[in-house]
């Protein structure tokens, strides 16, 4: 499984592979999870991918690592990846990859409730931690981005969502969410 622990394994470890790769920490999560960021390329010109979004979305973080690992291999070997030559791309672009956005969310949806540290006990009583898809704190990262999130609150509060839960809480304010700053 990959799980938050395995996927920042394997970022460090394309990171010291290939001299293209770069990894840095971008910020920790609430339980105190390295939210981690691969930077492949040499371009001017940015291109983000981030996965991982929600707990049970999991599956999205090995893709993503799965793909860096290609396309570091590419520009080492000088091949194409889908028949696009890679180092004049990597030439142009840089690629920011953020494998797992949402560790916490991850940790809940693979392990259960105690992986949350703190925030258990919450998750618990919610009895959703197989179809989690907020962060520890019971907010949907999806959700708490600043545009449109005045909006969004109302559609929420609309439905019935008022506080934290497994899904589409979007959080007190914008950026409430370590995972969004």
């Amino acid at each position: 499984m990959y799980d938050s622990q395995r996927v920042t394994r394997e970022a460090q470890q394309l990171a010291s592979r290939y001299e293209i790769c770069r990894l840095s920490e971008i910020g920790k999560s609430w339980c105190g999870r390295s939210i981690s960021m691969l930077q492949i390329g040499k371009g001017s010109r940015p291109v983000l991918y981030a996965g991982a979004f929600h707990g049970m979305e999991w599956i999205t973080a090995p893709l993503l690592l799965h793909f860096c690992r290609r396309l570091c291999q590419a520009w080492e070997s000088g091949l194409t990846v889908y028949r696009l030559p890679i180092r004049p791309l990597l030439e142009e672009i840089t690629l920011f990859c953020i494998p797992m956005v949402n560790p916490d969310g991850v940790e809940i949806c693979l392990h259960g409730p105690a992986s949350a540290g703190e925030y258990a006990a919450a998750i618990k009583k919610s009895g959703q931690q197989a179809r989690w898809q907020a962060n520890a704190r019971g907010v949907d990262i999806n959700h708490n981005f600043d545009a449109g999130w005045k909006k969004l609150r109302q559609l929420e509060i609309e439905s019935g969502i008022t506080g934290p839960g497994p899904t589409r809480y979007g959080g007190d304010f914008p950026g409430s969410g370590r995972e969004t700053t």
